[in-house]
Protein backbone atom coordinates (compact mmCIF):
# COMPACT_ATOMS: atom_id res chain seq x y z
CA UNK A 1 0.00 0.00 0.00
CA UNK A 2 1.48 3.46 -0.98
CA UNK A 3 0.16 6.82 0.87
CA UNK A 4 -0.31 10.04 -1.09
CA UNK A 5 1.89 12.52 -0.31
CA UNK A 6 -1.06 15.24 -0.17
CA UNK A 7 -3.51 14.18 1.85
CA UNK A 8 -2.45 10.72 3.24
CA UNK A 9 -5.03 8.24 1.76
CA UNK A 10 -4.23 4.42 1.27
CA UNK A 11 -4.27 3.73 -2.23
CA UNK A 12 -2.51 0.83 -4.20
CA UNK A 13 1.09 0.03 -4.74
CA UNK A 14 0.94 1.15 -8.61
CA UNK A 15 -1.80 4.14 -8.19
CA UNK A 16 -0.15 6.71 -10.11
CA UNK A 17 -3.02 9.11 -9.04
CA UNK A 18 -4.75 9.54 -5.64
CA UNK A 19 -8.34 8.52 -6.02
CA UNK A 20 -9.06 11.46 -3.52
CA UNK A 21 -7.50 14.62 -4.44
CA UNK A 22 -5.81 13.71 -7.60
CA UNK A 23 -2.13 14.48 -6.68
CA UNK A 24 0.13 12.80 -8.90
CA UNK A 25 1.91 10.07 -7.08
CA UNK A 26 4.75 9.49 -9.10
CA UNK A 27 7.90 11.89 -9.27
CA UNK A 28 9.45 12.65 -12.87
CA UNK A 29 12.54 11.09 -13.28
CA UNK A 30 15.47 13.10 -12.88
CA UNK A 31 17.34 13.89 -16.40
CA UNK A 32 20.56 11.14 -16.97
CA UNK A 33 23.79 12.21 -15.83
CA UNK A 34 24.95 12.19 -19.41
CA UNK A 35 23.08 14.81 -20.81
CA UNK A 36 23.82 17.31 -17.78
CA UNK A 37 27.56 16.35 -18.05
CA UNK A 38 26.80 17.30 -21.67
CA UNK A 39 25.22 20.45 -21.08
CA UNK A 40 28.31 21.29 -19.09
CA UNK A 41 30.56 20.50 -21.20
CA UNK A 42 29.18 22.72 -24.12
CA UNK A 43 28.33 25.11 -21.59
CA UNK A 44 32.41 25.33 -20.85
CA UNK A 45 33.22 25.28 -24.21
CA UNK A 46 30.52 28.70 -24.70
CA UNK A 47 32.34 30.33 -22.33
CA UNK A 48 35.84 29.45 -23.33
CA UNK A 49 34.75 30.37 -26.89
CA UNK A 50 32.98 33.87 -25.84
CA UNK A 51 35.76 34.62 -23.68
CA UNK A 52 38.84 33.76 -25.55
CA UNK A 53 37.48 33.75 -29.53
CA UNK A 54 39.97 32.97 -32.12
CA UNK A 55 42.79 32.99 -29.72
CA UNK A 56 41.33 30.41 -27.86
CA UNK A 57 43.21 27.24 -29.20
CA UNK A 58 46.59 29.31 -29.35
CA UNK A 59 46.02 30.02 -25.48
CA UNK A 60 45.02 25.88 -25.53
CA UNK A 61 48.54 25.11 -27.23
CA UNK A 62 50.61 27.31 -25.73
CA UNK A 63 49.73 25.99 -21.91
CA UNK A 64 50.45 22.69 -23.52
CA UNK A 65 53.69 23.93 -24.26
CA UNK A 66 54.60 24.87 -20.95
CA UNK A 67 53.03 22.16 -19.00
CA UNK A 68 55.28 19.53 -21.31
CA UNK A 69 58.18 22.01 -21.05
CA UNK A 70 57.37 22.25 -16.99
CA UNK A 71 57.18 18.26 -16.84
CA UNK A 72 60.41 17.46 -19.11
CA UNK A 73 62.49 20.23 -16.88
CA UNK A 74 61.14 18.57 -13.76
CA UNK A 75 62.31 14.79 -15.19
CA UNK A 76 65.61 16.34 -15.84
CA UNK A 77 66.35 17.87 -12.34
CA UNK A 78 65.24 14.81 -10.87
CA UNK A 79 66.99 12.18 -13.28
CA UNK A 80 70.62 12.77 -12.10
CA UNK A 81 71.34 10.22 -11.20
CA UNK A 82 70.47 8.42 -13.92
CA UNK A 83 72.84 8.87 -16.84
CA UNK A 84 70.53 8.60 -19.90
CA UNK A 85 67.81 10.93 -18.43
CA UNK A 86 69.53 14.07 -20.01
CA UNK A 87 69.71 12.18 -23.59
CA UNK A 88 66.04 11.53 -23.21
CA UNK A 89 64.93 15.15 -21.81
CA UNK A 90 67.34 16.76 -24.27
CA UNK A 91 65.66 14.58 -27.34
CA UNK A 92 62.21 15.47 -26.15
CA UNK A 93 63.38 19.14 -26.20
CA UNK A 94 64.05 18.91 -29.79
CA UNK A 95 60.98 17.79 -30.71
CA UNK A 96 58.78 20.12 -28.42
CA UNK A 97 57.71 22.40 -31.22
CA UNK A 98 56.75 20.38 -33.83
CA UNK A 99 54.21 18.83 -30.82
CA UNK A 100 53.06 22.84 -30.35
CA UNK A 101 52.47 22.93 -34.09
CA UNK A 102 50.32 19.62 -33.68
CA UNK A 103 48.17 20.33 -30.83
CA UNK A 104 48.08 23.95 -32.61
CA UNK A 105 45.97 21.88 -35.70
CA UNK A 106 43.92 20.03 -33.48
CA UNK A 107 42.84 22.89 -31.30
CA UNK A 108 41.90 25.02 -34.28
CA UNK A 109 40.51 22.03 -36.07
CA UNK A 110 37.93 21.94 -32.81
CA UNK A 111 37.26 25.51 -32.86
CA UNK A 112 36.47 25.93 -36.59
CA UNK A 113 34.07 22.61 -36.06
CA UNK A 114 32.19 24.19 -33.40
CA UNK A 115 32.09 27.64 -35.16
CA UNK A 116 31.04 26.77 -38.73
CA UNK A 117 28.78 23.61 -40.29
CA UNK A 118 30.49 23.59 -43.18
CA UNK A 119 34.26 23.06 -41.18
CA UNK A 120 32.65 20.66 -39.44
CA UNK A 121 32.60 18.24 -42.81
CA UNK A 122 36.57 18.63 -42.92
CA UNK A 123 37.04 17.95 -38.76
CA UNK A 124 37.85 14.22 -39.16
CA UNK A 125 40.06 14.69 -41.95
CA UNK A 126 42.43 17.22 -40.28
CA UNK A 127 41.85 15.93 -36.92
CA UNK A 128 43.41 12.64 -38.40
CA UNK A 129 46.23 14.52 -39.70
CA UNK A 130 47.15 15.78 -36.36
CA UNK A 131 46.75 12.49 -34.90
CA UNK A 132 49.07 10.38 -37.50
CA UNK A 133 51.80 13.95 -37.29
CA UNK A 134 51.44 13.07 -33.63
CA UNK A 135 52.02 9.62 -34.23
CA UNK A 136 54.80 10.12 -36.63
CA UNK A 137 56.28 12.25 -34.04
CA UNK A 138 56.68 10.15 -31.40
CA UNK A 139 58.55 7.21 -33.78
CA UNK A 140 61.29 10.12 -35.01
CA UNK A 141 62.01 10.34 -31.35
CA UNK A 142 62.28 6.46 -30.83
CA UNK A 143 64.56 6.84 -33.65
CA UNK A 144 66.32 9.62 -31.81
CA UNK A 145 66.52 7.87 -28.45
CA UNK A 146 67.94 4.86 -30.42
CA UNK A 147 70.87 6.63 -31.97
CA UNK A 148 71.68 8.64 -28.52
CA UNK A 149 71.13 5.47 -26.15
CA UNK A 150 71.86 2.49 -28.86
CA UNK A 151 68.63 0.52 -27.91
CA UNK A 152 68.01 -1.93 -30.59
CA UNK A 153 64.24 -2.25 -29.43
CA UNK A 154 63.30 1.61 -30.13
CA UNK A 155 64.60 1.60 -33.99
CA UNK A 156 62.27 -1.55 -34.21
CA UNK A 157 59.53 0.37 -32.31
CA UNK A 158 59.42 2.98 -34.41
CA UNK A 159 59.96 1.26 -37.65
CA UNK A 160 56.61 -0.86 -36.77
CA UNK A 161 55.03 2.81 -35.59
CA UNK A 162 55.75 4.48 -39.08
CA UNK A 163 54.64 1.31 -41.28
CA UNK A 164 51.31 1.40 -39.32
CA UNK A 165 50.59 4.81 -40.25
CA UNK A 166 48.54 4.34 -43.25
CA UNK A 167 46.50 1.97 -41.89
CA UNK A 168 45.89 3.62 -38.60
CA UNK A 169 45.29 7.18 -40.84
CA UNK A 170 41.82 5.12 -42.63
CA UNK A 171 41.01 3.73 -39.06
CA UNK A 172 41.11 7.44 -37.23
CA UNK A 173 39.73 8.93 -40.09
CA UNK A 174 36.64 6.17 -40.79
CA UNK A 175 35.80 6.36 -36.96
CA UNK A 176 36.14 10.08 -37.00
CA UNK A 177 33.40 9.92 -39.93
CA UNK A 178 31.18 7.50 -37.90
CA UNK A 179 30.98 9.64 -34.83
CA UNK A 180 30.53 12.92 -37.32
CA UNK A 181 27.63 10.90 -38.76
CA UNK A 182 26.23 9.84 -35.32
CA UNK A 183 25.99 13.48 -34.12
CA UNK A 184 24.95 15.30 -36.87
CA UNK A 185 21.78 12.49 -37.14
CA UNK A 186 21.75 13.49 -33.15
CA UNK A 187 21.72 17.37 -33.79
CA UNK A 188 19.32 16.90 -36.65
CA UNK A 189 16.58 15.45 -34.13
CA UNK A 190 17.03 17.95 -31.61
CA UNK A 191 16.22 20.71 -33.95
CA UNK A 192 12.35 20.93 -34.90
Amino acid sequence: MVNCPNCGKNLIDDAVFCTRCGSPLKTKAASPPTHRFDQAGKSLENWYDRRFGILGPLLASLLFLIIVRLVIEIVRISGTDILEMDDITSVLLQYLLPLFCVTLLSNYTSYFARRSEKFKVFSPLFHAIAFILFLWIVAQILYALHDRLAVQGLATAATSMENALPGIFVFVLLLGYVFLALNMSKEQKKKP
